[in-house]
């Protein structure tokens, strides 16, 4: 029910939350809360302000700050800015016409060029319109990212705001539309056309869950960044769907290939409300702060009451489904909604459909980065267990390389938006930590044009990065472990030590692979290229271990992923631990690491750590490198692909053959193919698979799948399934290097999504003769061998019958 409760907006605005100590920290954001005034209903004020904040201009957002925790502020001091470095920018293009882009297009201007892919309309499904301007003016993604890596404002500007690399050129290639998911052919072909125009670095701010290094996308990555093009991307956001979900293209053996992962900045743009609670003199009047998309406050013109959409701060599925009857039109209302279990711009619309026009979230526990706020007009109020923690997706890839590689800032980021949309803009995500990285590494290859960072350097961009990166700690809730590699790969970038250490250690990361495969034994190789003499000290620095599967289950473990303890130390060995190196001088140290005992396999854990270099010169100047090690303590050949548990919402065992009114078929069952008579095989994969195939087989085939099923007409017992090669049919589906499936959205329901394949066509397009058959679903394991016993999983389906009408049955040569 709706409550006499009001807030008053003060006049001071952009407000930023910066660099507390941890009390410090804990009683602003009790203070930031305003949640108790929610559960004791107390009478307030609110008068909104009608214009928008200005933030200050020798500080806008925050974001000169937050260049202070990777160094940039540094940097640009000492005049290093990415002069004469050329960025191409993977995204929704850019609207150069912002002041702070350049205003304009083309040679002499800060965007000098770009093409666009796909046109206005593209929404990922119908046909692109490609044509040579790039602009952004309805999307902003791109924008946003062109920011953090090169806005500087100039005298048409009215706030001051400097990109990380703000001299270079940036090019804009557009590869996705005003709506809609990008294509990856476009994404495939502005690698290609960045590599062509003689592009420095390009940038991916985005990409596909994919999880492998050798899908398609990844490998057009690393075969660009063979040809000294440094190629940067977003690993994903989807830290809540647990590991082994990151998005691609992966680094993989791409030496210049870096996925990047999100740290929390120490700097979050704020607005300020006051709340003032007349019916409790001794309480006064309190200061809050809460975050909008735009940095803006809510654009609220007069005093709204609040009403809690539920009175219970622990709900977990606060206005998730449709308002009750009895809610009154919220139009003049400030609604107050709790975060969690279903995304919030669901809530929102839910809010909405009530007439609900302004509203504040509130934390569940989980975090505020990645809301989704949609178009409405809605503000995040934040929690009170701020971490600095690594964010986005988790890895590793499923062939066992380092993904995410690194880490920057990615929460709270204020950078531009497309003029007729705002002009500026608040992000969070792993899009704005790989737009740090790329204007972090123009800063680096500016350092070595004018010689002040060792030209060996560019050889392997990523492994400087990595072995000068700091290390993350995980949450609280974990105690004071560091945070594994599968989160925060080698740790958070700091670009001034990248360009300013005088030691070089190769390489950045030790794959030791899983226990089928598993190689201990790894060189390291130290330089020393300062002007004085270094003694050096190597120890080990472990991680703790991500049990990344349910026990004794198939399923993977929901974000955040659980920690184990480290191991001991002692699996660890190196040599030699001590040595001097002269000016120019290097050696190489053996690095020795057994798998650690006492880790369950059936939780698939992935153990990692950090080995220690650290250097002092005879002025006793510290440098103090890592390289980072990984591997899994069980083996990937082992781990169940496809999900043979009951369904979430069908209430049957999957994979299972379901008719038009989604009841499962148990025995042979005949489809006409017309008006949704159609058999759709319905599955859900655990893991992922180089390879998916879904074939129709004679309907008396002689085979024994790897995966029972529950109906009773079964084929003969013979195991002679495999993967390729087999006498099929027709083919109905195939796919290469597939991710696993993601959980549902509405948390509380629980499951995953289902793959759902409807058998009405081969995959040439062709139709289905008429007669029986059955489906076979086949998924490699990973490191299988598809042309091995064993190695692929299966499943056979009853006996489905085609009698389509005479004009569809035609005969399938495949």
């Amino acid at each position: 029910m709706a409550q006499n409760v009001f807030i008053v907006e003060l006049n001071e605005t952009a407000k930023l939350f910066h660099k507390q100590s941890g009390k410090e920290k804990r009683d602003m954001a009790a203070n930031m809360s305003g949640i108790r005034y929610v559960e004791a209903l107390k009478p307030s004020h609110f008068m909104p302000r009608e214009e928008p904040p200005t933030p200050d201009p020798k500080d806008p957002f925050g974001v000169i700050l937050a260049h202070e925790m990777i160094g940039v502020d540094k940097l640009h001091a000492d005049k290093i800015t990415g002069n004469g470095i050329k960025i191409g920018i993977i995204d929704t293009g850019i609207d150069y016409k912002h002041p702070s882009l350049g205003g304009g297009f083309g040679p002499g201007h800060k965007v000098v060029g770009g093409w666009d892919f796909v046109g206005d309309a593209y929404d990922g499904f119908n046909n692109p319109v490609p044509g040579p301007d790039p602009h952004d003016k309805c999307s902003g993604h791109g924008t946003h990212v062109a920011g953090i890596i090169g806005a500087e404002s100039n005298e048409k500007s009215k706030i001051t705001l400097k990109g990380v690399a703000y001299e270079a050129s940036l090019n804009a290639y557009r590869v996705g539309g005003c709506k809609g998911i990008p294509s990856e052919d476009a994404i495939a072909k502005a690698f290609l056309r960045g590599e062509k125009d003689g592009q420095d670095i390009l940038v991916l701010a985005g990409g596909q869950i994919k999880g492998w290094t050798e899908s398609a996308l990844s490998r057009v990555a690393k075969r660009v960044a063979s040809k000294n093009v440094v190629v940067i991307t977003a690993a994903g956001n989807s830290g809540s769907a647990g590991s082994w979900y990151a998005s691609s293209p992966l680094g993989g053996s791409g030496k210049n290939v870096i996925s990047v992962a999100s740290v929390e900045t120490n700097v979050i743009p704020m607005l300020t409300a006051l709340v003032r609670d007349k019916s409790d003199v001794q309480r006064g009047q309190k200061a809050i702060l809460y975050m909008t998309k735009s940095g803006h406050p809510l654009h609220v013109e007069k005093p709204l009451p609040i009403f809690a959409t539920s009175t219970d701060t622990n709900v977990a599925d606060d206005a998730c489904h449709r308002l009750p009857d009895g809610t009154p039109s919220l139009s003049e209302y400030l609604v107050i909604i709790r975060m969690g279990t279903c995304p919030v711009r669901q809530k929102l619309g839910n809010v909405a459909a009530k007439g609900g026009k302004f509203a504040l979230i509130y934390d569940d526990g989980r975090g505020l980065d990645l809301a989704d706020l949609g178009d409405y007009d809605a503000g995040l109020i934040l929690a009170a267990d701020e971490r600095i923690d690594a964010g986005g997706s988790y890895g590793p890839a499923y062939d066992m390389f380092l993904g995410p590689s690194l880490a920057a800032p990615g929460t709270h980021i204020a950078s531009t938006w497309p003029m007729e949309l705002g002009r500026y803009c608040v992000l969070s995500g792993t899009s704005m930590a790989a737009s740090f990285v790329a204007g972090s590494v123009a800063l680096l290859l500016d350092a070595i044009k004018q010689g002040r960072t060792p030209a060996m350097v560019k050889n392997d961009i990523r492994a400087r990065l990595q072995t000068t990166a700091q290390l993350i700690q995980s949450s609280r809730s974990h105690g004071p472990l560091w945070q594994t590699a599968t989160k925060q790969g080698a740790g958070m970038i700091n670009i001034y030590n990248a360009i300013n250490y005088k030691t070089v250690v190769i390489p950045g990361e030790l794959l030791l692979n899983d226990t089928t495969h598993f190689n201990g034994k790894h060189i390291i190789t130290i330089y020393n290229m300062g002007p004085d003499p270094q003694t050096y000290k190597v120890s080990h620095i472990p991680a703790g271990t991500a049990l990344t599967v349910e026990p004794n289950g198939i399923l993977p473990k929901l974000g955040p992923v659980p920690l184990g303890s480290p191991s001991a130390s002692k699996y660890v060995d190196l040599v030699p631990p001590t040595f001097d190196l002269p000016t120019g001088g290097h050696t190489t140290v053996l690095a020795t690491i057994s798998l650690p005992k006492g880790l369950s396999q059936t939780t698939f854990p992935v153990f990692s750590g950090f080995i220690k270099v650290e250097g002092k010169a005879e002025n006793g100047k510290v440098e103090t490198l890592h390289v980072t090690y990984m591997s899994l303590a069980a083996s990937l050949k082992e781990k169940p692909i496809i999900d043979n548990m009951i369904g979430t919402f069908e209430k049957f065992p999957l994979p299972a053959i379901v008719n038009k009114d989604n009841r499962v078929q148990e025995r042979p069952a005949e489809y006409t193919l017309l008006n949704g008579d159609i058999p759709t095989l319905v599955f859900q994969l655990a893991f992922g698979t180089a390879k998916l195939l879904v074939d129709l087989v004679d309907a008396h085939i002689d085979l024994q799948p790897s995966l029972e099923s529950s109906y009773d007409d079964f084929p003969t017992d013979n195991p002679s399934i495999r993967c390729t090669g087999m006498k099929t049919v027709g083919n109905i589906e195939t796919r290469s290097w597939v991710q696993r499936n993601r959980p549902l959205d509405d948390r509380s329901v629980g499951g995953f999504k289902d793959e759902v394949v409807a058998i009405d066509k081969f995959s040439n397009k062709k139709a289905i003769p008429n007669g029986d058959y059955r489906v076979l679903l086949r998924a490699l394991r990973v490191t299988g061998d598809p042309s091995r016993l064993g190695d692929c999983e299966s499943w056979l389906s009853p006996i489905v019958r085609i009698k389509a009408p005479k004009k569809l049955a035609k005969w399938c040569c495949s």
